[in-house]
């Protein structure tokens, strides 16, 4: 076995690494500048790392990915404000209005395999830069439709290109938990006995040295390198391999702030750019203040994507994908932007021996050692087995598809078949609930509004108030101001659910978190019936968006733990097929019900809510044990 002798019992010298083969020849010294070994604790271990540091790199990235999340919310949320400024002008019904609220969702369902196998194949980065550019340009696009299918469209493809922008928790958080090799910890120890530091079982006489933690039962980051998630996936992993495990999760809790941020902002943007006296008319061309406000907010995408040409490309696939050269540029400029300094150390050129050698040697390696290493080593994934070139030919994307098949089979299977029944079946009831009434509530505070102002002093339900607009077939592109200041408070009732969630999910758990933010949200749904007055319609929408969204966070926190390794990801991708879906139909039936028997739909999204918050007392409690 491979072993190594620490010259020194103190950690202020530098450590020497005597590396043995199992016929003991030595095959050289490397030399370790102590002062960059961090000490961290991980369950009962404790890990020494070599890492090339966390500062000003990190947090600029942290500013660059929260940007893209806080763009893509608006993203999301910007027709809530379209609905009722451009009815006038694309000749909008409450059915064409639900089909532009279900057109995004119908992008991103799309979206999501598309995105999963160019990232797997050209890059984060790359795709992540095209998915911003195509959602800045058909913003753009969208602002100057003059016509409701052509803008149906547009949005259609945003939300194609959303999906490459947005990701969800799951990718990253499990990232996070798996201890292996990633780039700001390139090479990982585990101290035993005195001063020696023992290494895995290795294969071959070749080797220089190399470094892993031999895990219990748990394969680490071997199978997550498949990226079927689709690039919904893309923002979080991007962030999450540039991070140290210490650090990962409260960076990546500051993500949900910049959606709140998001949701907080955009009625900000819409209360003061759509009530301009912006309007250009011709024969064949309308551009009123809805448009500007379309194009505005089209912009940040362009942005954001411009700056993110300035970053690297993520470490972790350059390393799996045979490009080391291009990895050590991307390690020296994180060294360099976490230290200013322009002087790399010596053992970061190490490191990069260390890897390649280990290429070299893996290819050599008998058949029954390759089985072996998967449950000792992460440092490569089951993705770098097959040559990213391949990927690029027919053959290889079918090789591709037919994994995806293979792990979709395997969900559908016990032992796994419960929870994916069970977390599919929840990501239907909570997105369509969640994502149909978010884009609907400036749409229903503009027909309260209408209706008190009309009838003074009256009560009146959503249902009341709908039935009167339909009714009334007035057209009035005029939007009152309320209606913005009762959509940024709901942005800011989001705020303190989004720090509840990081302060107390490992004292009270996520399940618990999923199941009362479920069955609450549903009893506040059936409530939007019985209020009489804008007032209250307000307080129930704060209460309702605060504890779905917090529900949105946390189900992918507890799908973490539910499946192994090399199932996650596959079930993160079909559980939110589900909830595009969910959101698809929701918008739909919402749209054609609102005006014609708006209690049809309250019953169904409240039954959605408690359905989904009583499936959750069937999942087993999260966050206790070791990852699969």
């Amino acid at each position: 076995m491979f072993h190594t002798q620490v010259v020194g019992n103190s950690f202020d010298k530098l450590m020497t690494y005597d590396v043995y083969t199992t016929s003991k020849a030595n095959l050289g010294k490397r030399f370790v500048p102590t002062e960059l070994i961090k000490v961290y604790r991980h369950s009962d271990q404790t890990s020494y790392y070599i890492s090339y540091g966390f500062g000003k790199f990190h947090l600029l990235l942290l500013i660059l990915c929260g940007l893209i999340y806080l763009d893509t919310a608006i993203g999301i949320t910007l027709l809530s404000f379209v609905l009722p400024s451009a009815q006038c002008d694309l000749q909008l019904t409450s059915t064409d209005k639900g089909w532009l609220t279900a057109s995004p969702m119908f992008g991103m369902m799309l979206g999501s395999y598309f995105w999963g196998c160019l990232a797997d194949t050209q890059g984060r980065k790359i795709v992540l830069v095209a998915a911003l550019f195509l959602d800045g340009i058909c913003g753009v696009a969208s602002s100057i439709s003059q016509y409701f299918g052509l803008f149906l469209f547009f949005r259609l493809l945003n939300g194609f290109g959303i999906h490459g922008k947005r990701s969800q928790l799951l990718r990253a958080d499990e990232a996070g938990q798996s201890e292996g090799f990633f780039p700001s910890c390139p090479v990982m120890i585990r101290p035993t006995a005195g001063t020696e530091l023992l290494l895995p079982k290795f294969f071959t006489a070749h080797v220089k040295c190399v470094s892993a933690l031999e895990r219990h039962s748990h394969d680490g980051l071997e199978e997550p390198r498949k990226r079927i998630t689709g690039a919904m996936g893309i923002c979080y992993p991007y962030l999450g391999e540039f991070q140290p495990t210490v650090h990962r999760e409260k960076i990546l809790c500051w993500m949900e702030i910049f959606w709140t941020g998001g949701v907080i902002l955009l009625p900000g943007l819409a209360w003061v750019i759509i009530p301009l006296d912006v309007r250009f008319v011709s024969d064949h061309f309308v551009f009123g203040s809805w448009n500007l406000f379309v194009l505005v907010c089209s912009l940040p995408s362009l942005l954001v994507g411009t700056w993110l040409l300035t970053f690297p490309e993520s470490p972790k696939f350059l390393m799996e994908s045979g490009r080391h050269d291009e990895a050590m540029g991307v390690f020296k400029r994180m060294y360099q932007g976490n230290h200013n300094e322009q002087l790399i150390p010596t053992w970061a050129y190490l490191i990069a021996d260390i890897v390649k050698e280990y290429n070299k040697v893996k290819s050599l390696m008998p058949k029954e050692l390759k089985g072996r290493t998967k449950s000792i080593i992460s440092i490569e994934s089951q993705r770098s087995q097959r040559d990213v070139g391949d990927l690029k030919s027919a053959s290889g994307f079918k090789v591709l598809f037919a994994e995806i098949w293979d792990q979709t089979k395997a969900l559908c299977k016990p032992p796994h078949l419960r929870n994916t029944v069970l977390t599919c079946a929840v990501q239907f009831g909570l997105t369509s609930s969640y994502f149909t009434l978010m884009v609907w509530f400036p749409e229903l505070f503009d027909r309260f509004q209408v209706f008190e102002s009309e009838h003074p002093g009256m009560r009146g339900s959503v249902c009341d108030v709908s039935s009167q607009a339909d009714s009334s077939g007035a057209c009035d592109h005029e939007i009152d101001t309320s209606v913005y200041l009762h959509t940024l408070i709901i942005g800011l009732a989001c705020v303190p659910t989004s720090f509840w969630l990081p302060l107390c999910v490992h004292r009270l758990g996520a399940k618990f978190f999923l199941v009362f933010s479920l069955v609450v949200a549903g009893g506040v749904t059936i409530g939007f019936y019985f209020i009489g007055n804008s007032t209250a319609n307000l307080v129930l929408s704060c209460i309702f968006e605060a504890l779905t969204s917090l529900a949105i966070s946390t189900v992918f926190c507890v799908m973490v733990d539910l499946f192994p390794t090399n199932l996650r990801v596959m079930a993160a991708a079909l559980s939110l097929t589900f909830g595009r879906a969910g959101a698809l139909i929701g918008s739909l039936v919402f749209g054609y019900l609102i005006d014609l028997n708006c209690l049809v739909p309250i019953l169904l999204f409240t039954a959605l809510l408690l359905g989904s918050g009583g499936l959750c007392l069937l999942l087993p409690n999260t966050g206790k044990e070791q990852l699969d």
